[in-house]
């Protein structure tokens, strides 16, 4: 058996103090252990180890421990094991069972075991243990291909084949290679002097995309710790001007099998970034990789260790590395300064605890992500981003409906003003001072100005662009508005929000044909999403395919399994058709509004679509009474055409200061 700690001498070119101990600590794990199974520790040589065992099945045990131990340690291992015949001599041993052995461990990952066929074939009855084909591999003076496997038990990883590079053979090519290669020399020769100019020229891999990070850890905590430092370092490399994919794109890649060429493919960038954490306590260690999407080959890695308190500084560094490595220019007007302030390790912590059940959306994990928020602050009074994560868990309880707005007004301003006095130069604090201002203020100068310095300050934050297209829409700019949702969508080109949300930009705009292409294809994916279901049903009511529209609904009141409005739906439809049966639902939801909430936007939007004008424009001033948020969409929304011309419409416009004269452009 062979072990090895990855990244060790990146490590001890960093801190090598650190190093030191880290290697002490693998000592101490690994020679207990090597001793309760039956094994004999025949050499430790830097940072790693050499050692025989009675058994193959106890070798493979040992090692299951070891990555036990060294994940709660976050001690990043490779393992490999190999049976055979071998020499001892008083200090060493050797022949080729050995070398296969360490050729196996070259092959491996962080807190994976591998080991070769003739292992497998003598621990395969046992049941306690494990395990998986990951390929055929032809090593280095090996006369042959070699079967290798890796355990596939809880606590160890097990890696993807993509993710293997040890120390390979490079298949020589036959006869007939041989004459295409000398054939194609010269071309060779001349696309390699024109590959070296243009690189010169300053040619290199200009988007790129950040995959999750991977740690030997697995447990929730840690990996929350793990992505919120993978998405806090992606806003920093966005920040920068980098052309880089957004979250929830990347977030797809967590378990793929993918080759590293496919997936920059799939995302059209130039070159992959990848991340392993291997240590996550007072101090972070990270190694982070930049592979060239044309070929799947590594270009640049290295190792980085620093106190939590230096993340920002840690940040800088990295993203002015990764500029170079890549070979591109810092974008002009962009530079790149880390906060010199140190960060309160627990504050930053607490915040990307936080962060990660933010995401989730769900009242619970909104209520823990604001308990995280209120940790951080309590740690650090002046941490900006705790500010930022207490207004984004106001803005998810908004926009999911979990409160009103009027419970919640005096909270917020408190909020936004608070966030805004701590942490001004946030890209997030802005965006979400944007987002209150646009659909629960009304306030559109102060809006405009929030979504201009967000985007100054985080040119490449998808969310940011998504929102401003929607108020670009509701201002009357609905040209610019298709601009910015777009590059919402290069930057996340597989987040079905930002689809949806583009559907209701088209939608806005009048181009039917192409909302109904992308969202139908989008509730192939996911058949409830309430946005794109929505932005569907509007867009066949207002080109007059009232089947397709009632199918529409069928489904959303399926997903809900609300039969009471499925039958509602389904028999006024089969009495009378379309229009009474809107009619019908929009009654049916007065009722229950005398028991239960339901928004009067709801109301109003049905009556609407049924053509009973009088009932809609009564529900509508309902809704402005209640400051619904959907509210400022009456300006750019055509289910509203029929009704645009009324008074009463026009005096909602004018009181919401909607109205066409209000907006430049």
């Amino acid at each position: 058996m062979f072990t090895d700690i990855a990244g060790y001498t990146a490590l001890m070119q960093q801190s090598e103090g650190t190093a030191i101990v880290i290697r002490n600590q693998h000592r101490a794990i690994f020679q207990p252990l090597t001793t309760k199974y039956h094994g004999r520790i025949i050499q430790y040589y830097g940072d790693g180890t050499l050692s025989i065992f009675e058994s193959t099945s106890e070798a493979v045990r040992c090692a299951y421990q070891l990555q036990e131990q060294f994940r709660k340690a976050d001690i990043p291992v490779r393992i490999g094991i190999h049976t055979g015949d071998i020499v001892i001599t008083e200090d060493d041993i050797i022949g080729d069972s050995v070398n296969l052995a360490s050729r196996i461990e070259s092959l491996g990952v962080p807190g994976a075991v591998l080991f070769s066929g003739k292992v497998m074939e003598e621990i395969k009855n046992q049941d306690d243990l494990e395990f998986g084909l990951l390929g055929s591999f032809h090593f280095k003076n090996d006369g042959r291909s070699r079967e290798v496997y890796a355990l596939r038990m809880p606590g160890v990883v097990f890696p993807n084949k993509k993710d293997l590079q040890g120390k390979l053979e490079t298949p020589a090519p036959n006869w007939r290679n041989r004459i295409i290669l000398a054939a194609g020399s010269l071309v060779v020769i001349l696309g390699l002097l024109f590959g070296y100019f243009k690189w010169q020229r300053g040619s290199g891999l200009e988007q790129l995309a950040l995959l999750p990070f991977l740690t030997v850890q697995n447990s929730q905590e840690h990996q929350a710790l793990v992505d919120g430092v993978h998405d806090d370092m992606l806003s920093y490399l966005q920040q920068s001007g980098l052309e880089i994919k957004g979250r929830v794109s990347v977030l797809r890649y967590r378990e793929a099998q993918d080759s590293y060429a496919s997936i920059a493919k799939e995302l059209g960038v130039d070159g992959i970034l990848t991340g392993s954490i291997f240590r996550l306590d007072d101090t972070l260690g990270l190694v982070i990789t930049l592979i060239d999407g044309s070929n799947g080959e590594e270009t640049w890695s290295r190792s980085y260790v620093t106190d939590f308190q230096y993340i920002s500084r840690l940040y800088g560094q990295i993203t002015k590395e990764i500029f170079k490595a890549a070979r591109i220019s810092t974008p002009a007007g962009i530079s790149i300064k880390p906060e010199e302030r140190a960060v309160n390790p627990e504050a930053y912590k607490a915040y990307l605890q936080g962060l990660q059940y933010w995401y989730k959306l769900t009242p619970a994990d909104l209520e823990t992500a604001m308990k995280y928020f209120e940790l951080s602050k309590s740690k650090d009074p002046d941490y900006g981003p705790a500010y930022a994560g207490i207004m984004a868990v106001w803005g998810g309880r908004l926009q999911q409906g979990y409160i009103g707005f009027a419970e919640v007004a005096t909270e917020l301003i408190r909020a936004i003003t608070t966030a805004e006095e701590l942490g001004a130069n946030l890209p997030e604090v802005q965006f979400w001072k944007a987002i209150f201002s646009t659909w629960y203020l009304w306030d559109w100068d102060a809006a405009e100005q929030a979504y201009s310095k967000t985007l100054k300050l985080n040119p490449n934050f998808g969310d940011a662009h998504a929102y401003y297209a929607h108020f670009l829409c509701i201002t009357g700019r609905k040209n610019d508005a298709i601009r910015h949702m777009e590059k919402a969508i290069e930057l996340d080109p597989f987040n079905p929000l930002f689809k949806a949300l583009y559907g209701m930009v088209l939608n806005f705009s009048g181009q039917y044909d192409q909302v109904i292409d992308l969202l139908a294809n989008a509730l192939e994916a996911n058949s409830y999403d309430p946005i794109a279901i929505s932005t569907l049903r509007t867009t066949y009511h207002l080109t007059g395919q009232y089947n397709q529209a009632i199918d529409v609904w069928r489904r959303y009141f399926e997903a809900r399994k609300d039969s009471v409005a499925l039958e509602t739906l389904q028999s006024s439809f089969a009495q009378a058709g379309y229009h009474f049966a809107l009619e019908n639902l929009a009654r049916l939801q007065v009722e229950r509004s005398k028991a239960v909430y339901v928004p009067a936007w709801q109301i109003a939007t049905l009556f609407t679509r049924a053509g009973n004008k009088d009932q809609a424009l009564e529900w509508l001033q309902k809704a402005y009474r209640e400051h619904d948020s959907n509210m400022p969409y009456i300006s750019t929304d055509s289910i509203f055409n029929p009704i645009r011309k009324d008074k009463r419409f026009k005096d909602l416009l004018e009181k919401m200061e909607l109205n066409r004269s209000a907006f430049k452009g």
